[in-house]
C-alpha cells in the first residue's frame, strides 16, 4: 500500500474502486463472447472457489517440503494431460493459472480439450485428473450457459 493511511474503510473504498475499473474497462481486453457480462452467481462462485485454490496451495505446498527436506528426494517428474471440458477460454486460464500456483505443478498447454500438466509426482499427477479445483472450474463454466 502506498498510503500511510489504513483503516477498514480505505480498502473496502479501494476494493470497489478497482471492481468499478475492472468492469469498466473490460471491453477493452474482451469481446463478449470471451468474456460475457457475469451474473451474481458467478462472482460468488468465484469468491467461494478463492478458498478451495488456497487450501490447495497450502496442501501442496506441504507436499514440496516433505519431498525437499527427504534425504531421498522421492521426484517422479510426470506429464499428465488432464481433460477438461470447460467451454470459456477464461475459465480454461483460470484453471490453467490456478494449477501452476500450486506449488509442484505447472500448466505447459491448454487446449479446448485438456491441459497439460508437469507434475513433480505420480501421486501429484494423478491427483490432478480429478482435481477439486477442476470441478470447481467446471461448475463456474456451467453457471455462464443460459
Amino acid at each position: 500500500m502506498l498510503t500511510p493511511i489504513r483503516t477498514r474503510e480505505s480498502f473496502t473504498i479501494g476494493v470497489f474502486v478497482a471492481m468499478g475499473v475492472t468492469v469498466f474497462s473490460r471491453s477493452l481486453l474482451f469481446t463478449e463472447a470471451e468474456m460475457p457480462l457475469y451474473r451474481l452467481k458467478n462472482l460468488l462462485m468465484f469468491f467461494a472457489y478463492l478458498p478451495v485454490l488456497l487450501v490447495e496451495i497450502i496442501k501442496s505446498n506441504v507436499d514440496v517440503a516433505r519431498i525437499v527436506l527427504s534425504p531421498t528426494m522421492p521426484i517422479q517428474p510426470q506429464l499428465v494431460r488432464v481433460p477438461i471440458r470447460i467451454k470459456n477460454e477464461v475459465n480454461r486460464v483460470l484453471l490453467g493459472n490456478s494449477i501452476t500456483l500450486t506449488p509442484g505443478t505447472l500448466t505447459v498447454e491448454i487446449t479446448d480439450e485438456y491441459i497439460l500438466v508437469h507434475a513433480l509426482t505420480k501421486a501429484a499427477a494423478d491427483a490432478m485428473r480429478d482435481s477439486l479445483m477442476t470441478r470447481w472450474v467446471k461448475k463456474m463454466d456451467e453457471a455462464l450457459e443460459p
